[in-house]
């Protein structure tokens, strides 16, 4: 019944359907990060360290995101690793773990070995400028800049579940808290720790994005829509 639930929110969210109509790179993160999510599911459901296929398999998807698009791929993939380290801490440094890593890797193979070919070009251009490093591209966030992110997410959770209307969207987060304040006795691990993802994952992205100098684009959280609609269908089931 969950998974019907957060099905039909993401089908019936305008900010999904236009993304599934644009043949743009990025508008593939929303699809790898709903994967992501359902291998965390598994993950959550079972041993963590006896599932080497899983392990494996968030490996490969984490790498694809990476490439799918930088920015958002970056952050999603510190919130999950904090997760994972915050859900089974010493487990994670045993070799048991490394299949993640394999199949992160293996994702990565062709631009590692065209970085090798061709002298590193493309890590040369990311941190030089005219042959000189780069200078910082982060600093200490202003309020404007803090408000310029607040409403940049704010404005898409509004757009994901109402087309926009923010009014709404005011009254739909309220009551997902009072439900998530009230009945967070009755949320099971696997529910509680997909709420703790969600809310990571949120968290690393706004800190990100907020001590990043520069401009950014709506494309830097592509991904983000597959978050909040986790988040808010976990919570609705469980006021259902």
């Amino acid at each position: 019944k969950l998974g019907l639930l957060i099905a039909m929110l993401i089908s019936f969210s305008p900010v999904m359907v236009g993304l599934s109509n644009q043949i743009w790179s990025p508008n593939i993160a929303p699809i790898i990060a709903s994967l992501i999510f359902f291998i965390l599911i598994r993950i959550y459901h079972s041993s963590f360290i006896d599932k080497k296929y899983l392990l494996i398999s968030l490996g490969l998807l984490l790498g694809l995101l990476l490439e799918a698009e930088i920015v958002f791929g970056i952050y999603f993939i510190i919130g999950v690793l904090l997760s994972l380290i915050i859900f089974y801490k010493r487990k994670l440094l045993t070799i048991k773990t490394l299949p993640v890593l394999l199949g992160f890797f293996f994702t990565l193979s062709p631009r590692i070995i065209f970085e090798f070919k061709n002298h590193f070009i493309m890590t040369r251009t990311l941190f030089l400028n005219e042959g000189t490093v780069r200078e910082a591209t982060f600093s200490i966030p202003t309020i404007e800049t803090i408000s310029n992110r607040l409403n940049m997410f704010y404005n898409q959770f509004a757009e994901i579940f109402f087309h926009g209307n923010k009014v709404l969207a005011v009254l739909l987060i309220s009551f997902v808290l009072f439900i998530l304040v009230k009945y967070v006795a009755l949320f099971s691990p696997v529910e509680k720790r997909l709420i703790k993802l969600s809310i990571i994952i949120v968290s690393v992205l706004f800190v990100g994005l907020s001590i990043f100098s520069h401009a950014t684009f709506d494309h830097y959280i592509v991904g983000l829509p597959v978050v909040y609609i986790f988040f808010v269908g976990v919570i609705l089931y469980k006021s259902l």
